[in-house]
């Protein structure tokens, strides 16, 4: 029952880094391009939303590739992430700084469950090839 819960919680974490992915590169472009000049906070806000794309992008790639990466790479797009949630309804919302600090502490409420999620299922794959690895030296 563990495993199932593992690997619905991995498909829920690979399905929001590719949604992030690409809505953070596609629309962050989008964003920066109509920023206006009279408001710096578009500017700063469209490109930590480029940066959380990218960020999503490269841990989806380093679960492929490198996996000592991903649980940093997934810090880095929180972080990201969560002052993208802050500013949104601030810069593009017109809302109040209380709004903004209440967005941000949601998203970082989702990315704490993300990367519980991601270290749960980490942890699971290192204690089965730790097994094995003993099984075959022991």
């Amino acid at each position: 029952m563990k495993r199932v819960g593992r690997v619905v919680s991995l498909a829920a974490v690979v399905a929001l880094l590719l949604l992030t992915a690409y809505t953070g590169i596609a629309d962050g472009l989008d964003a920066f391009r109509s920023a206006s000049a009279v408001e710096p906070l578009e500017r700063v806000g469209a490109a930590i939303q480029i940066l959380y794309g990218g960020l999503a992008a490269a841990s989806l790639v380093a679960s492929a590739v490198s996996r000592r990466w991903v649980l940093p790479l997934l810090l880095a797009w929180g972080a990201a992430l969560t002052v993208t949630g802050g500013l949104a309804p601030v810069v593009w919302g017109e809302q109040g700084a209380l709004v903004g600090v209440l967005g941000g502490l949601c998203t970082a409420g989702v990315v704490a469950l993300v990367f519980r999620a991601c270290r749960s299922h980490n942890r699971g794959v290192s204690g089965r090839s730790r097994g094995r690895t003993e099984a075959e030296t022991g």
